[in-house]
C-alpha cells in the first residue's frame, strides 16, 4: 500500500541500515533510501515503520527511534499490535502524535497521500488503499469514474480516442496493482489484459485483483 504512493520511489521489507560504523538497524518497513543492491544500506530510511507486539522491548524500541531520527529519518511509525489499534508517529522535530484506527496519517515530504491507520493492520483495507493510490495517479477517484471517462470522452469527442484512453487507464491500473501485489501474469494472460476492449470485463478483473492470490483468480 505504501509502495503505490505516488511519492514513493523505494520501499523495502526488513531492510538493513548502517547509520554509522557501530550501528545496525532493520525496520520492518523502510521507505526511501532502499537501493536494490545487497548488504547493509548506508544511512537511514526517510520513513521507518516498526510493528511492536506485547513483548516489545520498549527501551530498545526508543533507542531505535532516536537512531533513525538523529541520522536523518523524517519520521518513525510504531504500529502497536496489542491493545487498541493505534500508531505512534515520531517526527524529526521531536514531536510524537498518536493516531487511532479511523484516522489518517499524513507525512508531507515522504508520502503524497494520507494513510488510514486501519490499512496498516488489515490487508483488505491496505489493498483498497493501494488501488485508490493507483487510481489517483491516473486522475480518477474510483473505478466507475475510469469507466465513465471512456464512455463520455468517446461520446463527446465522437471518435475512438476517448474510449481508448479509458481502456488504457484501466489496463494500466490493473497491471500496476498486480505488480504491486507480486502477482505475475503468464504471457497469454498479459496479452488478454492488453487486448481486452470491454471496460466491464477489465473492471471485473480489477475488482478480482484486490483480493486474488494468483493470476488465475484474477480471471475467474
Amino acid at each position: 500500500m505504501l509502495g503505490t504512493d505516488p511519492a514513493v520511489r523505494e520501499i523495502g521489507t526488513d531492510p538493513g541500515y548502517s547509520p554509522d560504523a557501530k550501528t545496525l538497524r532493520a525496520p520492518d518497513i523502510g521507505v526511501g533510501n532502499v537501493p536494490s543492491s545487497a548488504g547493509y544500506i548506508s544511512g537511514v530510511p526517510m520513513l521507518a515503520v516498526e510493528y511492536a507486539d506485547a513483548s516489545q522491548d520498549e527501551v530498545d524500541l526508543q533507542e531505535r527511534i532516536q537512531t533513525y531520527l538523529e541520522h536523518g529519518s523524517r519520521a518513525v511509525w510504531v504500529v502497536r499490535l496489542h491493545g487498541p489499534r493505534r500508531v505512534e508517529a515520531y517526527r524529526a522535530d521531536g514531536g510524537m502524535r498518536l493516531y487511532a484506527g479511523n484516522e489518517h496519517i499524513e507525512e508531507p515530504g515522504v508520502l503524497a497521500q494520507p494513510v488510514l491507520v486501519e490499512a496498516l493492520y488489515n490487508p483488505s483495507v491496505a489493498r483498497e488503499a493501494a488501488l485508490q493510490n493507483l487510481l489517483r495517479e491516473h486522475g480518477h477517484t474510483d473505478l466507475e469514474s475510469v469507466r465513465q471517462e471512456g464512455v463520455v470522452e468517446g461520446r463527446e469527442e465522437g471518435r475512438e480516442e476517448g474510449r481508448e484512453e479509458g481502456l488504457a487507464a484501466v489496463r494500466s491500473t490493473l497491471l500496476q496493482l498486480l505488480a504491486q501485489r507480486g502477482i505475475t501474469l503468464a504471457p497469454q494472460q498479459e496479452s488478454a489484459v492488453r487486448g481486452e476492449r470491454d471496460l466491464t470485463v477489465l473492471q471485473r478483473w480489477l475488482n478480482h485483483a484486490l483480493s486474488a492470490q494468483s493470476a488465475e483468480q484474477v480471471f475467474a
